[in-house]
């Protein structure tokens, strides 16, 4: 153990507001990896100072985390190697950890669990880089030197142009209300009381049946992202079979909005809610998505966010996890993706498996998580089982990735 005391640094309020729910992820193949070296890559990480989160110690309800560079509070294990990423990805789960960061070497598969306010989407894939090839081999691109939390970060994109303030501001307001449903509400629906029971699948697309969505796309609606495709589709199903709430989440990256020379690791995302139809079309959407960015909502969004977080931990701490759910639950659904791996015919990281997933929120959250590996598409969907079946939720994803152009 290190006699080194740990020092206090501040986060942003945006790292502080998801602290406590946790992120997990499984990838391969890569060259097995010894304990040694992972903690030898990880004291490469911590030697640039907390800007790359490794070390921090998470502290629920405050923006002042313990960092400690040592890694006493990193947990590194070895296990045998798995048949595939989804079984060493269901293992994981299983016995979850309350250290803010655990990393499992398991022959050709690595495995990352943490505390998800260290960040989302941009924190993983450089951690995950960095474990499997070190510092040296590594493609990402390092975070800035100085820790800046996002609301100052921010500040410096509407001091640089500020004619883009009061379209920010704008933007914001102008997003899309959250709809009732009135006319999906069921008049008899109580609340029940509820704790999380987190579950968690995962569903392949086939590489073939993804370029047959591909040769449709090009054909049928050409400039239409895969992404907007397949969440349409998705939506369409979960509507007409669960009666999916109408408001849904969709997160955009706004550090396309920072100067270039700063790159945040911490969490960065907007999540952007949208009002569909249930019937939403995949060009739609698109022009929804594309709408918003440029209408600046994403950037408004995160900077009202953090500071809505802000002012609720100075007043006592961010809204508790809820104990109750409806007795006729209906799923908020948020979509995330991953990206593509490998990034290039150069990239030293040539996965072909990559499953990935954060806790799902409140009770009634359904979070489906995808990843272009290889020409496929890999998802985790994470929800509470005690809210909505397993078999259920499965036999939708079956049905939906056997078949995407038909729903």
């Amino acid at each position: 153990m290190s006699s080194v005391a740990p020092r206090i640094v501040r986060v942003s309020p945006l790292d502080a507001l998801h602290t406590g729910t946790r992120s997990f992820a499984v990838f391969g193949p890569i060259e097995p990896v010894s304990r040694d070296d992972i903690y030898r890559r990880l004291h490469q990480l911590t030697a640039m100072g907390p800007t790359t989160r490794v070390g921090l110690i998470p502290t629920p309800g405050t923006t002042q985390w313990q960092y400690e560079p040592s890694l006493d509070s990193v947990i590194v294990e070895e296990v045998p190697e798995p048949a595939n990423a989804a079984e060493l990805h269901a293992a994981l789960l299983a016995s979850r950890s309350t250290a803010p960061m655990r990393i499992v070497s398991a022959g050709k598969y690595l495995a990352t669990e943490y505390d998800h306010g260290f960040g989302e989407i941009a924190f993983a894939r450089s951690l995950h880089e960095v474990l499997a090839l070190g510092l040296e081999r590594a493609q990402t691109t390092l975070p800035s030197s100085r820790l800046r939390p996002p609301l100052s970060a921010l500040g410096l994109v509407l001091g640089r142009h500020p004619l883009r303030a009061a379209a920010l501001l704008r933007g914001q307001e102008s997003a899309e209300e959250p709809g009732t449903d009135e006319e999906l509400t069921e008049p008899n629906a109580v609340d029940v009381d509820w704790t999380p029971s987190t579950a968690m699948l995962t569903f392949t697309m086939p590489r073939e049946t993804v370029q047959a969505v591909r040769d449709y796309r090009d054909q049928a609606m050409p400039g239409v992202s895969l992404f907007s495709l397949l969440t349409a589709a998705t939506y369409r199903m979960l509507a007409r079979e669960l009666q999916a709430q109408s408001a849904v989440a969709i997160p955009f990256d706004c550090r396309r909005f920072l100067p270039s020379r700063m790159l945040v690791w911490g969490n960065f995302v907007a999540g952007l809610e949208f009002e569909l139809p249930a019937d939403i079309s995949a060009a739609s959407l698109q022009e929804r998505l594309a709408q918003a960015a440029r209408n600046g909502r994403p950037a408004a969004n995160v900077l009202v966010s953090a500071a809505k977080a802000h002012v609720a931990l100075r007043r006592g701490g961010l809204p508790p996890i809820p104990t109750q759910v409806s007795s006729t639950p209906r799923p908020r659904v948020l979509f995330s993706s991953m990206g593509t791996t490998p990034r290039s015919d150069n990239d030293p990281l040539a996965l072909k498996e990559y499953v990935a997933n954060s806790d799902p929120g409140g009770p009634e959250s359904l979070t489906v998580c995808s990843a272009n590996v290889g020409g496929s598409v890999q998802t985790t969907v994470s929800f509470h089982s005690n809210v909505f079946d397993i078999a259920t939720v499965r036999d939708i994803f079956q049905r939906l990735y056997a078949d995407p152009l038909n729903h």
